[in-house]
C-alpha cells in the first residue's frame, strides 16, 4: 500500500513484510521508518494537515506516526495469540480535518480515536491521543468512510447493505442497500459524493443519503458493459473532485468523468503482474502513485510514479 507526502515528493510505501519505508522521488533515495512485523503492513491514511500517517497491519495492529519526525506516538494492539477472537484490520479512514481516526477490525469491532497537538499547534510529536469510542455491531465491513457530517462511520461489507455507525451514541442504522458485494468505498467530501466499487466491477456514485447518482461497470471492454467485469480494488479522486481513478485486480487503472462516471481512458494498462492495491493523488493533483500486490513470479517493482504536468 502507497500515500504520497502532500507535497508529491516523498512516498509512504506499505510492505508485505511488515515494515514502512519512505522513497524520495527526486533522489530514489529510501529509509526504513518501521522495521519488519509479523504481518503485512496492509493499510496507510494520511491526514489532510500531513502532520500524522496512520499505520495499520493486517494482524489488527494500529499505530499513528507524528510528521515529519516519524515519531509513534500510539501504538495498539489489535490480536492476541492468547485473546479469541483474533481482531483482523479490515479498514482505518482519516476524517476530512485530519484529527481523527476510524478503525474497523473484523468481528464488527468499530473504534474511533481523536487527538490534539501541543497548545501551539506546531509540534505533532507532542499529540495527545485518546480512544473517543469503541462499538460492536454484528456486521463486519470490507471498506469504511466518514460519514458526511463526520460524526457517523459508515460501512459495507459483504452484504448489500451499507450502515452508518455513531460511536458516540453506540448505535447503528441502514442507510442504503447496494448490489453487489463492496471492495473500496471513497468519500469526497468535497463534493458530497460517495464512491463505491464492488467485486462485480460496477462502480456507483451515491449522495450522503444513498440516492443513486450515476453507476458503471468496470468492464473488460470500457464500451460494452455486458462484457465480462473485474474486480474493482483501488479508488482515487483528484483534488479539483474531476477526476475519478478506479484500479483492478488484474492491474488495470481507469480515468473517468467523477460526476457522470463517463469513461475518459485507460492511465496503466492490464499486465497481468497483480492487482491494483492503492491509487493516491499529491495534494496539488500533479504527480499520481499506483501500486501494484505484483504476484509470486511478477518482475520488476510494484511502485509506479506518474508525473501529470
Amino acid at each position: 500500500v502507497t500515500k504520497l507526502r502532500h507535497d508529491g515528493e516523498v512516498a509512504f510505501l506499505g510492505c508485505a513484510n511488515g515494515s514502512l519505508v519512505t522513497l524520495n522521488l527526486k533522489t530514489g533515495e529510501s529509509e526504513r521508518l518501521i522495521g519488519e512485523r509479523p504481518t503485512a503492513l496492509s493499510k496507510l491514511a494520511l491526514a489532510s494537515d500531513g502532520n500524522h500517517l496512520a499505520v495499520g497491519w493486517k494482524n489488527g495492529d494500529v499505530a499513528l506516526v507524528a510528521l515529519p519526525s516519524f515519531q509513534i506516538v500510539r501504538e495498539q494492539e489489535g490480536s492476541n495469540q492468547s485473546r479469541q477472537p483474533s481482531r483482523v484490520l479490515n479498514d482505518l479512514q482519516m476524517d476530512v480535518i485530519g484529527k481523527r481516526l476510524a478503525i474497523h477490525r473484523n468481528h464488527g469491532h468499530f473504534e474511533l480515536w481523536e487527538w490534539s497537538c501541543d497548545e501551539n499547534g506546531v509540534d505533532p510529536s507532542a499529540t495527545k491521543v485518546r480512544t473517543v469510542s469503541q462499538v460492536l455491531t454484528l456486521r463486519s465491513a470490507s471498506a469504511i468512510s466518514f460519514g458526511l457530517p463526520a460524526e457517523a462511520i459508515l460501512h459495507g461489507g459483504l452484504s448489500e447493505e451499507f450502515y452508518a455507525v455513531h460511536p458516540l451514541e453506540s448505535s447503528e442504522h441502514l442507510l442504503w442497500t447496494g448490489r453487489g458485494r463492496l471492495n473500496v468505498f471513497l468519500n469526497d467530501y468535497h463534493q458530497k459524493v460517495f464512491y463505491c466499487g464492488y467485486a462485480e466491477g460496477r462502480i456507483e456514485a451515491r449522495s450522503p443519503s444513498g440516492i443513486l447518482l450515476a453507476e458503471c461497470a468496470h468492464s473488460l471492454n470500457p464500451l460494452d458493459v455486458t462484457a465480462n467485469s473485474v474486480h474493482v480494488t483501488a479508488f482515487a479522486i483528484s483534488p479539483d473532485g474531476k477526476i475519478l481513478l478506479s484500479g483492478t485486480a488484474d492491474g488495470e487503472v481507469r480515468l473517468w468523468n467523477a460526476k457522470g462516471l463517463r469513461f475518459l481512458g485507460v492511465l496503466h494498462a492490464r499486465d497481468g503482474r497483480g492487482a491494483i492495491a492503492s491509487i493516491d493523488f499529491s495534494a496539488s493533483g500533479k504527480r499520481l502513485v499506483v501500486h501494484q500486490a505484483l504476484n509470486q513470479d511478477a518482475p520488476g517493482c510494484g511502485t509506479i510514479l506518474i508525473d501529470l504536468r
